[in-house]
């Protein structure tokens, strides 16, 4: 089960693809995934959680420190894509969680996390 589910309400993801797969119309979950830093899974697909926004609405910082971690994003992706087999799910796709809006130490890039991380002053 996905983390973001599986802790506070054990198999609601699956029982919810299942149920909307059984309205026999073509199914497709738009976007799907999680950013690249240890504890992402747990979030979902709410990684923005962790910046720091500013009452002008741009990002102001992390709150707090993060490691990079790709093996996590790909166990989560593959733990959905398992289960968007398994209950026939038509069409799935990932979010890249690509935000080139954001900079970073004076130079643009991704919030995807770069590997250390911090939060800057």
């Amino acid at each position: 089960m996905p983390r973001s589910c599986s802790s506070p309400v054990p198999n609601c993801f699956r029982t919810g693809i299942r149920s909307l797969v059984a309205r026999e119309k073509p199914f497709a979950v738009t976007e799907f995934g999680c950013t690249t830093h240890r504890g992402a899974a747990d979030k979902g697909g709410r990684g923005d959680l962790i910046i720091q926004w500013g009452a002008d609405g741009r990002a102001v910082r992390l709150d707090g420190e993060y490691i990079r971690d790709e093996d996590e994003q790909a166990a989560y992706l593959g733990e959905l894509l398992d289960i968007f087999d398994a209950e026939g799910v038509d069409t799935a796709f990932v979010n890249t969680f690509a935000r080139y809006d954001l900079l970073s130490r004076g130079r643009a890039r991704s919030a995807e996390l770069t590997e250390p991380m911090s939060p800057e002053p």
